[in-house]
């Protein structure tokens, strides 16, 4: 999820500042505005679809990213 790790990356960094600019402002709504682009199809995402989804991604058909697989470690 690198929209999210740029974000909390760039929230830290002006978080230790005392003042923030307006370039500054414009950068952090642009990266909020990418992180919810590209996390929306996913935020009201079922468990189960969402495990889916990134098993066609991985190209795996692994155990353990079945939503019915029962593993209690």
């Amino acid at each position: 999820m690198h929209a999210g790790d740029e974000l909390n990356k760039f929230s830290a960094e002006i978080l230790e500042k005392d003042e923030i600019s307006p370039s500054t402002q414009v950068k952090m709504l642009e990266l909020k505005n990418a992180k919810q682009k590209a996390c929306e199809k996913y935020e009201l995402m079922s468990g189960p679809e969402m495990l889916e989804l990134k098993r066609e991604c991985a190209g795996m058909e692994d155990e353990t990213l079945s939503p019915t697989s029962t593993d209690n470690n």
